[in-house]
């Protein structure tokens, strides 16, 4: 057991550490200079603030980044552009500020195929980065992906573009 001990010497604090005996420690000895403490003399201490979570309870949903077969959106790659690009519409207020480029959402195609746990991995501002969300919350399901011939939830990261003159 690691035990600190300080002696004020001037306007100087000394620290040294000991290592305690397995002896039971002596009552300190009252100061002449330091009055006696009574229970009223003393301040309670502040609640300590919240705990942190526990590991399991911050931790993301475990998913795979990649797998023997990857998931699927109905049409193949070309469709879920289409689909994308229909789907989002350009802020006003990125329109305003002249705001462009790529916005990134990550997101796991679950056993099901649905889409959850949209985030945002890399955005623009200005409105960009809520419709970009909005646009993949709003996929149909995708055929999900395989690993071992069992479906399993897989991350997914796709890049959404807002560009203020057409490509």
């Amino acid at each position: 057991m690691l035990v600190s001990s300080c002696r004020e010497s001037g306007s100087h604090s000394i620290f040294r550490d000991e290592v305690a005996s397995t002896q039971a420690p002596t009552p300190p000895e009252a100061s002449p200079d330091l009055p006696p403490q009574s229970s009223s003399d003393l301040v309670p201490l502040a609640e300590p603030a919240e705990q942190p979570k526990a590991a399991a309870e911050v931790a993301e949903e475990k998913a795979y980044t990649f797998v023997e077969q990857m998931p699927e959106f109905p049409g193949g790659m070309q469709a879920l552009l289409a689909h994308i690009t229909r789907q989002v519409r350009y802020p006003a207020a990125a329109l305003r500020d002249g705001v462009e480029g790529k916005v990134f959402v990550k997101f796991i195609v679950g056993e099901d195929g649905a889409v959850r746990n949209a985030k945002i991995e890399k955005g623009i501002g200005s409105g960009c980065d809520e419709e970009a969300l909005r646009a993949i919350q709003a996929l149909p399901a995708f055929r999900a992906g395989k690993q071992n011939g069992r479906p399993v939830p897989v991350y997914l990261t796709v890049p959404i573009s807002f560009s203020a003159q057409p490509n």
